[in-house]
């Protein structure tokens, strides 16, 4: 990468003083050539260390502005594809060797050999990373930095929903042509109403084994578990995945059976909505497409 690629990804900063968007592409500029570098290994020399430092403890710039400029690059590069594949993820950037930073929060948990629970502490990052319909990647969607806070009215979990509205308020022209994938943390019911209600696609990694097709929301004898109900399916057909060395195995081709169908999914037993009349919002069909791979 060269300072044409920054200037070019950069080209619509604003951050309120043409002295910091200059020094602030410079920092990108060093840190795109040596990504894995510490700061002052990445930067030629002490006086440019100094003014990356300089930079970054400057209070009046907001890293929000900075994604700015890349975000609208990566919009303008994603839409000239058929299909948006956004893929969401959270990263766990620990700060066990800064003790005195403020607004950090536990981020892991163990035992030490005393029994006694030990804390790593840290910062949470969920992106949204954007690819084309062949795989590869534009850019970053969205990212949202923060600490967990213990909050009844805002769990941790709406980070999912969160980050699937930014991406349809990104691309709204093409909500229809985006597909969200998300691990299993993902696998919750208002997720799923979500994105019926911005009339996107929705692919999540199922974790939960809930009772599916029920023949009322309150049905306790009708209905079938999840896992169950796909295993008994006829196989449909098979995909071949090349996958890559790790470690001490050998790169393999592994054959999957895949299975698939429709289920209904009724609201959980502790959903807030599930005895009200709105249970269900108005657009959400109880019909989703279920995927089962078998390695």
């Amino acid at each position: 990468m060269n300072d044409h690629w920054v200037e070019k990804e950069m080209y619509n900063m604003d951050l309120g003083d043409k002295r910091l968007e200059k020094r602030c592409k410079k920092i990108l500029g060093c840190f795109a050539q040596a990504p894995l570098s510490p700061i002052n290994q990445a930067c030629k020399n002490w006086a440019e260390t100094k003014a990356a430092y300089r930079f970054f403890q400057n209070d009046k710039i907001k890293y929000q502005e900075i994604t700015k400029a890349h975000h609208r690059a990566t919009t303008q590069r994603a839409n000239n594809t058929q299909k948006i594949l956004a893929v969401q993820d959270t990263t766990y950037c620990t700060y066990a060797t800064h003790p005195a930073t403020q607004g950090l929060c536990p981020i892991s948990r163990i035992k030490n050999r005393k029994g006694k629970d030990i804390s790593t502490m840290g910062l949470l990052v969920h992106s949204t990373l954007i690819l084309n319909d062949n795989g590869l990647p534009v850019g970053v969607g969205n990212q949202k930095i923060f600490s967990t806070v213990k909050k009844k009215s805002k769990k941790n979990s709406c980070k999912w929903i969160e980050a699937l509205e930014q991406t349809v308020a990104q691309f709204p022209d093409q909500r229809e042509n985006i597909i969200t994938i998300c691990d299993r943390e993902a696998d919750m019911y208002d997720l799923f109403i979500k994105a019926h209600q911005l009339n996107t696609q929705l692919l999540v990694r199922a974790c939960q084994n809930r009772k599916v097709n029920k023949s009322s929301t309150y049905s306790k004898k009708t209905g079938e578990k999840f896992w169950s109900l796909l295993e008994n399916k006829k196989p449909q057909g098979e995909i071949v995945i090349e996958v890559p060395r790790r470690k001490n195995q050998q790169p393999r081709k592994a054959v999957c059976t895949i299975k698939f169908t429709e289920v209904t999914i009724s609201p959980p037993l502790a959903h807030p909505q599930r005895n009200t009349k709105d249970r269900l919002c108005p657009d959400f069909p109880n019909a989703e497409s279920a995927i089962y791979s078998i390695k």
